[in-house]
């Protein structure tokens, strides 16, 4: 969701955003490395570009789901208590801020 919204935000797609070139990513980096550096150039243009277009929410919101980060499950739960916490993390950290934001336009 991350990248969705980092295009949203930026009103283009990762593609023709300057300084990512995908395929130029993945051919140059060593074995291994291409996914990190897409993800490091992605959040750079998160972090420099989205704050001053849609506001510092937007942007940390956007930076979070690039991050992966929508919470700590702790140990090993059985699938269905994992599915269910992790939707659960999500919309409070994503679904519920972007929802109040909307309200706030």
């Amino acid at each position: 969701m991350g990248i969705v919204f980092l295009e949203i935000g930026l009103w283009q797609t990762v593609s023709s955003i300057a300084g990512i070139d995908l395929t130029a990513t993945i051919k140059d980096a060593n074995a291994g490395e291409a996914p990190k550096q897409v993800y490091e150039k992605l959040l750079k243009q998160a972090n420099g570009r989205l704050g001053h277009r849609c506001g510092d929410r937007f942007r940390d919101i956007t930076a979070m789901c690039l991050e992966g980060e929508t919470g700590d499950l702790g140990d090993v739960v059985p699938h269905d208590e994992l599915m269910t916490g992790l939707q659960e993390r999500y919309r409070q950290a994503v679904v519920e801020p972007l929802a109040k934001l909307g309200e706030a336009v």
